[in-house]
């Protein structure tokens, strides 16, 4: 957490259209405001960058991007399911964004960093910035704040001095067509972005004994930009885990959803009865690796979980692994065939 003195100099630094040097979750980044001609003037002379390669306008909250660019409904998907993160958008602008921003193409690349520090920084200023990665044009990237130094020395107004998360710029998506382009793939890969993209729908249910976290789940899910079905239950009321177990499976079995997540006090009743409906083979999460390879082995469609034997933050963890890993296939194919069998 950056104290609030520093904050105060930093606000005070980029006010006078100065330039400073901040970590990321990816690699060490480069700052103006993005309302600030003569600040953009500085930052292309101090990075040797040519006049017609535009920068990045970083924001510190998901919800300020619709204040900066015209989405449609599938930009604010990939948005809910990618952002705060790795990846960096091509939008068309608003007219609220500077024209050299944008080099009058209309079209500006905004990111939303997954980096508590660099979001409290922006926020505490109160603007966007346009943040290049810290580095001379056509040089490597740094990843340290004395790598930075060492390459600008006096030409950089304040360095915060923390260091970036890895040495790999973020993953750059064009989504100003109909059909998203990938431009530059970092740590986030095209495919899984696809893969994610494409995945729309989560049956969730559970008892009275798995309430509280079933509507943290749903929370949870809907910002992530899932569709999700929630077949109750809506009370605390004492009620059968075998129905809501049940419905939720009937919803994948019927591909009214992809994937299904129940929650009881413990997990195993609301699993079995999940597992009762033809074409359902929902594992128990009680673990990372085993979430994990409930979808990587067993091509499980359903998760489940217990409210009174696990934390909720892991269970939220479990369910992101769950749907976020895909099924092997090869040898694993032929024994999840075998189950597929025995239900016959």
């Amino acid at each position: 957490m950056i104290a609030k003195k520093e904050l105060e100099t930093i606000k005070k630094v980029l006010n006078d259209g100065k330039v400073i040097s901040f970590p990321t979750e990816t690699v060490m980044g480069l700052g103006v405001s993005f309302d600030d001609f003569n600040a953009y003037s500085l930052l292309n002379e101090i990075k040797r960058r040519p006049e017609d390669k535009p920068y990045t306008m970083m924001l510190g909250n998901v919800e300020d991007v619709s204040k900066y660019a015209s989405l449609s409904h599938r930009d604010e998907m990939l948005i809910r399911r990618f952002m705060p993160g790795p990846i960096t958008i091509l939008v068309n602008a608003k007219s609220n964004v500077p024209e050299y921003v944008t080099h009058k193409t209309g079209i500006i690349g905004i990111r939303v960093p997954d980096f508590p520090d660099v979001q409290e920084l922006i926020n505490y200023f109160g603007k966007p910035l346009l943040v290049p990665s810290a580095n001379r044009s056509g040089e490597a990237p740094c990843n340290t704040f004395d790598e930075v130094e060492k390459v600008f020395g006096n030409e950089i107004s304040y360095v915060v001095k923390t260091n970036a998360g890895r040495n790999k710029p973020s993953t750059i998506i064009d989504l100003t067509t109909n059909n998203i382009k990938i431009i530059r793939e970092g740590d986030l890969s095209f495919d899984e972005i696809k893969r994610r993209m494409d995945m729309k729908t989560i049956s969730v249910g559970s008892d009275h004994g798995g309430l509280e976290y079933k509507n943290a789940v749903v929370e949870h899910l809907k910002k992530q930009g899932y569709k999700v079905i929630d077949v109750g239950t809506d009370s605390k009321d004492s009620c059968h885990y075998p129905i809501f177990g049940a419905e939720a499976a009937k919803k994948v079995a019927s591909h009214e959803a992809d994937f299904g997540v129940v929650i009881c006090t413990s997990g195993e009743g609301i699993m079995m009865a999940a597992n009762k409906i033809k074409g359902v083979r929902c594992g128990l999460g009680y673990n990372d690796d085993v979430a994990r390879l409930s979808r990587q082995h067993n091509d499980a469609n359903m998760i489940a979980f217990g409210q009174k034997f696990m934390s909720l933050e892991d269970v939220i963890r479990r369910v992101d692994i769950f749907l976020n890993t895909d099924f092997e296939g090869g040898r694993h194919l032929t024994r999840v065939e075998i189950i597929k069998d025995l239900e016959k």
